[in-house]
């Protein structure tokens, strides 16, 4: 197993000895229509998915991402997802909860 792996064992660990049992997502509000997938991993890339639609992108030496931290790493394609597809979102609003949602929907 390499470092990057060890490391993410290693946050998972510390997270699930901390974690109090809250949920911030509640179950049935989701809207697959407006659920974005997106996923990082250390040492490669990151990407996302939105109604069929995907990105992908590696790490490479003009971001200088591989020094970076997991964090930076899991909001960056988010973030792109909504430079990229943010403008179709329009007339949606945030549920607070990490996905966007239909007004009246």
């Amino acid at each position: 197993m390499n470092v990057e792996a060890r490391a993410d064992l290693e946050w998972w660990y510390q997270f699930g000895t901390g974690w109090n049992g809250t949920a911030l997502m509640q179950e049935g509000l989701s809207d697959p229509r407006y659920e974005v997938v997106s996923n990082a991993s250390g040492s490669w890339g990151c990407g996302a998915e939105w109604s069929g639609k995907w990105f992908q992108l590696s790490w490479n030496e003009a971001l200088n991402a591989k020094e970076w931290s997991i964090m930076p790493k899991e909001l960056l394609p988010i973030v792109l997802a909504a430079v990229v597809w943010g403008e179709q979102w329009k007339g949606s609003v945030g549920d607070n909860r990490g996905r966007p949602h239909k007004r009246g929907g």
